[in-house]
């Protein structure tokens, strides 16, 4: 029998807000659980197998190029392709007190960018930056966030993998809620044992690995992971 304490941990996954049956088929496949409905569990122990480290945040000038940077902007001008031209990218102009900067999209809806990307407003992007003719580019930021979604941006943000038709951001999105939902455990190991190798309890390796504060939490050697092993 299972303890009761753990049940929640078994439902399926479109107990998740925004997982419905299309979503689930594909982290089904993702989660290898073709045949039957992937549980809260299985999501859990999708660990993460590398991370983006978003902590550089200089100012445009002091940006290097083909470097994953974070940098704070505000929303210039939109130069969306000429009608009837769809493979002509969406460019859009943002820049600081220091330079400019060129953000590119490809087939990306028009209406999704202009929400996006507020002309006056600061958004915070990051992604990898590039020279094009010499001029600052990114193509496709991985982040885009306003002051307030700034706050809660992971700097070292956890890289899973992913199947066809998922993004990681629906990766990250459903952990949240899982990881929101971890019961708290009775610990089952000694004590001193765990003093002294200075182990978390099983929850919070669970979060330091998929919430890490710092790239050594992802480390194979570290706390966090020796807990889980």
């Amino acid at each position: 029998m299972r303890p009761n304490i753990l049940n929640p941990l078994f439902a399926t996954l479109t107990a998740l807000p925004g997982i419905g049956p299309k979503l689930e088929k594909i982290f089904a496949r993702l989660l290898n659980r073709d045949g039957e409905p992937p549980h809260l569990i299985d999501l859990l122990f999708h660990l993460p197998t590398g991370f983006v480290d978003r902590r550089n945040q200089p100012k445009l000038s002091e940006v290097v190029p083909d470097t994953v940077v974070t940098v704070a902007v505000t929303v210039e001008r939109h130069r969306p392709p000429p009608p009837n031209r769809p493979r002509v990218p969406y460019n859009i102009d943002v820049g600081d007190d220091t330079n400019t900067l060129t953000i590119t999209y490809f087939n990306a809806r028009k209406d999704y960018l202009q929400k996006l990307y507020p002309i006056g407003e600061e958004r915070y992007v990051s992604g990898t930056a590039t020279l094009y003719d010499g001029h600052l580019q990114m193509v496709h930021p991985d982040r885009v966030v306003d002051a307030e979604g700034f706050a809660q941006l992971p700097l070292i943000d956890p890289v899973y993998p992913l199947t066809e038709g998922l993004h990681p951001n629906q990766i990250r999105k459903a952990l949240d809620l899982v990881l929101a939902r971890l019961p708290q455990l009775p610990e089952w190991q000694d004590e001193a044992w765990l003093a002294k190798n200075r182990f978390p309890d099983f929850g919070a390796a669970l979060g330091a690995i998929h919430r890490p504060e710092a790239p050594d939490a992802l480390e194979p050697e570290g706390l966090a992971w020796s807990r889980l092993a």
